[in-house]
C-alpha cells in the first residue's frame, strides 16, 4: 500500500467530498479556504481514533465471550511480557467467532497491542482532539449534531 500524504492532496482538491460523522449525509465543500481544509484534515485523526475504539470495544466484545479460552489472538492482546503469557493452544470456536468478523480479524492479526491499556489509551486521545478541536470543526448542516469529515474512499481512490 502506498504512502498518501492526506494533507498534500486535500491542498490540491477544488471540491472536497466529506460526510457527516453522525448522519453520514455526503456532500461537497466547494473551494474551501485553508481553515476548513485544516479542520477536515484535523477531524480526520478525531474519526480514526473513533474507529479504532469500535474495533477495541468488538475485540473486548469477543475475548468476554471466550474468557476461558487461551487462543494464541487472545492472549498475545492480554498479557505484555510473552514469559507471563500461558501456554496458548487452539480454540475452534473462538477461530470461529473471529472468522465471522473479517474487519476484526484483519485488526487483531496486524495489529500488536494490550486491550485495556490500548482501549484507555485511544479513549483519551480521542476526548483530548474533540474537546481541542471542538470549537472548529465544521458542523453538518443536515443533523447539526455531527461534523464534517473528508470521506474516506477519497483517499483509497489516490493509493
Amino acid at each position: 500500500m502506498a504512502f498518501v500524504n492526506k494533507w498534500a492532496a486535500l491542498q490540491e482538491l477544488e471540491n472536497v467530498p466529506v460526510s457527516c460523522s453522525t448522519c453520514g449525509v455526503q456532500t461537497e465543500l466547494h473551494s474551501p479556504n485553508e481553515a476548513v481544509r485544516h479542520a477536515l484534515h484535523n477531524a480526520s485523526y478525531i474519526q480514526s481514533f473513533k474507529k479504532q475504539i469500535v474495533l477495541l470495544q468488538r475485540t473486548r466484545a469477543l475475548f468476554e465471550r471466550f474468557p476461558t479460552s487461551r487462543h494464541p489472538v487472545k492472549i498475545s492482546h492480554e498479557y505484555v511480557h510473552k514469559a507471563e503469557r500461558p501456554q496458548t493452544q487452539q480454540d475452534k470456536d473462538f477461530d470461529r467467532a473471529l472468522a465471522d468478523d473479517a474487519e476484526l480479524r484483519h485488526f487483531l492479526m496486524r495489529s500488536s497491542f494490550l486491550l485495556p491499556a490500548r482501549l484507555a489509551g485511544v479513549s483519551k486521545a480521542c476526548d483530548e482532539w474533540q474537546q481541542r478541536l471542538d470549537d472548529s470543526l465544521i458542523r453538518c448542516n443536515a443533523c447539526q449534531y455531527g461534523h464534517y469529515v473528508i470521506d474516506a474512499a477519497l483517499f483509497e481512490q489516490l493509493t
